[in-house]
């Protein structure tokens, strides 16, 4: 009688283990998946995100009025005033478009959007107005005594800038490693 006993407790440990294990499994596969659908969402966002925004329009309209083409520098602020004072809507356009860099890079910070997809659809235009805008963005800050102001944004672009200065080298001729 003990010996029947002890093979039921025997399968029955048998069976435990492996149950263990298959849940074990089953939870690192739910895992992955889980994962994988959080940077599909993530992805999604992001594309969305630059999708739904009118920084085209509201690039247009600075180029207009701004001839951003032919400048190669940050844009005086005496030139920014004198447009928003015969244009008031640059203003909010330019306001707007900086919100919205401040948005994407808000959103790569915390992990909301994707920072490739970002990158790869924004970076170029990004780093432009952040750039041709410098003076505006600082006379803000000043003016509203908030050294916070489109910071993320200036953030997202200073790494940015140091990702590109940081070119993996090429291993030399005739070394070993």
């Amino acid at each position: 009688m003990d010996s029947i006993l002890l093979i039921i407790q025997l399968i029955t440990l048998i069976v435990m283990t492996f149950g263990i294990f298959y849940t074990a499994k089953q939870l690192a596969q739910s895992r992955k998946i889980h994962w994988e659908n959080h940077e599909w969402n993530r992805r999604l966002a992001s594309q969305n995100a630059m999708s739904a925004s009118e920084d085209i329009n509201r690039s247009i309209e600075l180029h207009k009025k701004l001839n951003i083409d032919s400048v190669k520098e940050s844009i005086p602020l005496k030139e920014i005033e004198k447009v928003f004072e015969e244009h008031k809507e640059i203003s909010i356009y330019l306001s707007k478009l900086l919100n919205s860099y401040e948005g994407y890079a808000r959103g790569i910070f915390q992990g909301l959007y994707d920072e490739e997809i970002i990158k790869n659809g924004k970076k170029s235009s990004m780093i432009r107005y952040f750039f041709l805008f410098k003076n505006y963005i600082d006379f803000k800050r000043k003016e509203r005594n908030s050294e916070t102001l489109w910071s993320e944004y200036e953030r997202l672009i200073d790494k940015w800038k140091f990702e590109d200065t940081q070119k993996e080298q090429r291993k030399k001729l005739g070394s070993i490693d």
